[in-house]
């Protein structure tokens, strides 16, 4: 980034911790915490086929704005006259081949870092911290969006797919498409850090972007060391917490380790 850039504004509304669940034991997602690197994944690598797949609607547009996305789209075939691709609009089929293409440019381009407002999601911690072993980093969000790590968003879980204005390039749009899942996923109480040509990007944080570390109820004790001893070097500021199992109830708690 240069230093034209211009930051967007944070999120009113967004936690002052948010949570990536992490399996140590992958090389790759050991590095958020040894290299102190965030990874901006494509959403062609999510595991939900629906998350960014929603398609923007183009049946109510006016012509003056349908005219707008035939200009957008000479921007990617310049070789194409305007005549030809009006021509080509009147086809049935034309603007839903559009919304496809759409989302196939977008879902290329854009990268996501996803984080949870929540540590003690059982599910969270069995699916993305290898069952219980892996670990949770806490970082500050607000430190995070003035590293520039794009625009922060808050997902909307909902029952059926919401209805999008397709306009072509639109930021709107796009964020419509990015931040919309099922409601099945509610409990993981996402927020996302949306960055455009930002799919594949690593970005470096400062340890004092960490807020916490949590160590998973299962995570092997040689492992728990390890972590311990980069704590010690690297975040030594930073809050670490070990999981336990609330005796009473399906609930996960967690002590400080000192």
């Amino acid at each position: 980034m240069n230093e034209a850039y211009q930051f967007p504004p944070f999120l009113a509304d967004a936690p002052p911790i948010l949570y990536k669940y992490r399996n140590w034991k992958d090389c790759y997602n050991k590095k958020t915490l040894t290299d102190k690197a965030i990874y901006f994944a494509s959403p062609d690598s999510f595991n939900d086929p629906f998350d960014t797949n929603i398609k923007g609607s183009y049946s109510n547009l006016s012509n003056f704005e349908k005219d707008e996305l035939i200009d957008g789209i000479l921007n990617y075939a310049k070789d194409i006259p305007i005549e030809e691709i009006k021509t080509f609009a009147q086809i049935p089929g034309f603007w839903e081949h559009q919304a496809l293409a759409q989302i196939k440019i977008i879902r290329g381009i854009v990268g996501i870092f996803c984080l949870s407002a929540i540590w003690d999601s059982i599910t969270m911690w069995s699916h993305y911290s290898n069952s219980h072993t892996g670990y949770c980093i806490g970082f500050k969000s607000r430190n995070l969006h003035y590293k520039k790590c794009g625009l922060l968003s808050k997902v909307e879980y909902v029952n059926d797919y919401p209805i999008i204005k397709s306009t072509f390039g639109s930021n709107q749009t796009v964020l419509d498409q990015m931040t919309h899942k099922s409601i099945h996923w509610a409990q993981e109480k996402e927020f996302r850090f949306i960055g455009y040509k930002y799919a594949g990007k690593i970005i470096d944080y400062d340890a004092d972007d960490v807020e916490e570390i949590i160590l998973g109820v299962n995570m092997q004790p040689s492992h728990k060391d390890e972590i311990r001893t980069i704590c010690k070097k690297c975040f030594p500021h930073v809050k670490l917490f070990e999981i336990y199992l609330n005796s009473q109830k399906f609930e996960l708690e967690r002590r400080l380790i000192e």
